[in-house]
């Protein structure tokens, strides 16, 4: 499994634990059916949602530095 950032500008902001960025969109769609992803307009702008992956899932404590 992975983690996936995903990014609702001006918006809420958070992670996803999915298998891959696929089943990641798909669960963001089902929590914010109405929010367009980045991929789906073609840009990224208020209201719209971006989505990357933040590292995979280990057994052992990690940190991932998302932004600063």
């Amino acid at each position: 499994m992975n983690i996936y950032y995903y990014d609702i500008w001006e918006g809420d902001k958070g992670v996803v634990i999915a298998k891959d960025l696929d089943e990641a969109k798909a669960e963001f769609k089902r929590n914010y059916p109405d929010i367009p992803l980045d991929s789906e307009v073609g840009y990224y702008d208020t209201g719209v949602c971006s989505i990357d992956m933040v590292g995979e899932c280990t057994d052992k404590p990690r940190l991932y530095f998302i932004e600063g």
